[in-house]
């Protein structure tokens, strides 16, 4: 029985992937995950190759969920719960976004990064904690979770007729402020310069995208990018002098 609750996340994170690489071969309602971005009109959407970053996702949550089925004593049940609990509201997320279904995407993104929330803090608890392999996994795909919320809440916002009008630029500008602030907090509170890259790159999809285009928009995608780097600077180098 231990051994089929450890196995758990290992199944449910091979679900995660069958389910969204058949969401793109075989398009669930007959449109890609991509595509369905494309409809709506969100000045925070990153360009397109920034989501690449999901490769890298899933190599890494491929070897963390090995970890438990190596050593069955690293990984708590309460941490396996929580992944699980992500993995199928991830599962359930692809559904409702393709088919569109706006108010439900948001509460399961929410779900998502509670759920995530709630492992990184059960493994700061715990053994399974230690050392960099077991903590980048899970913060590189809570930092990404975070950027997606905030994406998935700004196309939410629009499809009920929120576009911030003239102020869409403005607002949009304010929401790269929150995830810089949200990258703060990690470095702040847990010197996370892993969950803070992340949002870097989101941000360089960003930039990327206005790049040329929107002073405003490239610039304030810009600025973010460089305060986190001096953010990560200090931590590492801070870390480093304690040595």
């Amino acid at each position: 029985m231990r051994n089929r609750k450890m196995n758990l996340p290992l199944i449910f994170y091979l679900g995660v992937l069958i389910v969204n690489a058949l969401a793109n071969i075989w398009p669930i309602n007959g449109i890609t995950t991509g595509q369905v971005s494309d409809l709506i009109p969100s000045l925070f959407t990153p360009v397109g190759f920034t989501f690449a970053i999901w490769g890298v996702i899933y190599l890494l949550l491929g070897y963390w969920v090995l970890v438990p089925v190596r050593h069955e004593e690293r990984l708590s049940s309460t941490g396996s719960t929580f992944f699980v609990i992500s993995c199928i509201a991830n599962m359930v997320w692809i559904f409702l976004w393709h088919y569109q279904i706006w108010w439900a995407t948001e509460i399961a993104m929410l779900v998502i990064l509670g759920s995530l929330i709630g492992l990184s803090v059960e493994m700061s608890r715990s053994r399974y904690s230690r050392g960099a392999a077991m903590t980048i996994p899970i913060s590189v795909y809570l930092g990404w979770i975070s950027v997606a919320t905030i994406a998935n809440t700004s196309i939410f916002l629009i499809t009920r007729g929120f576009t911030g009008g003239n102020l869409a630029v403005f607002w949009t500008m304010g929401t790269m402020i929150v995830a810089l602030l949200l990258g703060v907090i990690g470095l702040r509170f847990k010197r996370d310069w892993a969950f803070a890259t992340v949002i870097i790159w989101a941000n360089f999809g960003i930039f990327s995208r206005w790049q040329g285009v929107d002073l405003l928009l490239s610039g304030t995608a810009f600025a973010t990018m460089v305060l986190l780097a001096l953010g990560i600077l200090l931590v590492l180098v801070r870390r480093k002098s304690m040595f």
